[in-house]
């Protein structure tokens, strides 16, 4: 269970070591929440197609724009999981949407290498203001197909600031082997993404504005 960027009601399920055996077929988790961290609900299910990165997802200099520098290899450990290559209009609009490690990303091409190993490449990268992230890669982090319309789940604003407990439990798992993992919602959605085309001028008596 990793913490996220601190949506509002959103966070991200990182299960890998429920797959990283080349062998393992990930199914899906249950995760479970608590305000006291004794009493345990249901909060929601997640089944989202997972992948692992094979490579590591260099830095881009510059991220909201295409990145046609890098590429990332990844191998597909969801059955049936398959990636397509979309035009730039259809990423643009919200395909191909990816979670690598703590980064959000986009891609247009997609070339299938072997049996499960995907090479994608022509990419958007620090997407949903996660241009912090582009620095964090490493090999073996988790993939994870993000669906535009479930990205983020809403919550009550009286819930933001206030630390609770999430337990991931692998479907077919004991729920007794599964550590919480704390998470405080801070509502970053809510506030505005990193400023861009920032220009600057002076007047006659030297004031910048």
């Amino acid at each position: 269970l990793s913490a996220g960027d601190g949506q509002t009601g959103a966070f991200w399920l990182d299960a890998a070591p429920a797959w990283s055996l080349p062998n393992a077929k990930w199914r899906g988790t249950v995760v479970y929440r608590s305000s006291d961290g004794v009493s345990f609900a249901d909060y929601t299910a997640i089944t989202t197609a997972v992948a692992w990165a094979k490579t590591v997802l260099p830095v881009h200099q510059r991220w909201g724009v295409w990145d046609e520098d890098n590429v990332l290899d990844v191998l597909v450990q969801s059955p049936g999981l398959e990636f397509e290559s979309r035009t730039e209009l259809e990423v643009l609009d919200g395909a191909n949407l990816l979670l690598v490690g703590q980064e959000i990303i986009q891609f247009a091409e997609a070339e299938q290498l072997g049996p499960s190993e995907w090479h994608l490449s022509k990419l958007l990268r620090g997407r949903r203001g996660t241009e912090w992230a582009m620095a964090t890669h490493q090999v073996g982090e988790s993939v994870l197909v993000l669906d535009p319309a479930t990205l983020a789940r809403a919550s009550s604003l009286d819930e933001v600031g206030l630390s609770r407990l999430y337990l991931a439990v692998s479907i077919g798992s004991d729920p007794s082997l599964a550590e919480a993992v704390a998470f405080t919602n801070e509502a970053a959605s809510l506030k505005p993404y990193a400023p861009v085309h920032v220009r600057g001028t002076r007047n006659g008596a030297g004031d910048l504005t």
